[in-house]
């Protein structure tokens, strides 16, 4: 599998190196993590039946899937995997107005997640959940009262 994420990696995988890639059988997939739904979509047309897009931005999710995602590798389900099976269990029936409101439940909480500390707020969401695992390992630093308190005011319809 290809794992496209610029941000974290600053270099993007190009058209010209999927290309290379496209009949290869021992290439599945791209986990495509741009955050651009159109390049999104550029893959879902350019390779349809060569190379599978993979869902790597949890705040269009939703918009993958309506593209021709098959499947969503997901960070925040960690903390919230119960919304996130909802919300592809609710596309894949065809309700679409359930999978458009699951989406407006995770989405706030999934933005705050991509603002930073991301790890650390996974970990405070899995406590949330009742599952405590601890402070992250250097160098990464806690959390503040401010940042929790946005993450657990976010996370709340998602614990409900």
């Amino acid at each position: 599998m290809l794992y496209s994420y610029p941000a974290k990696d600053g270099s993007d995988i190009s058209f010209e190196l999927m290309d290379h890639f496209a009949d290869n059988p021992r290439v599945i997939g791209i986990k495509e993590s741009s955050g651009s739904l159109q390049r999104a979509i550029d893959i879902a047309s350019r390779y349809e039946g060569k190379i599978q897009l993979i869902s790597g931005s949890d705040d269009i999710a939703l918009d993958f899937m309506f593209w021709g995602a098959d499947c969503w590798i997901c960070g925040p389900s960690n903390c919230m995997a119960k919304a996130c099976c909802d919300l592809d269990r609710a596309y894949r029936s065809g309700d679409l107005d359930a999978a458009r409101a699951q989406m407006k439940t995770l989405y706030r909480a999934m933005n705050i997640l991509e603002s930073g500390k991301f790890v650390q707020k996974i970990k405070y969401g899995c406590e949330l959940q009742g599952l405590p695992l601890g402070q992250c390992r250097a160098p990464l630093g806690p959390l503040t009262e401010a940042e929790k308190a946005e993450f657990r005011a976010a996370m709340q319809p998602i614990l409900n």
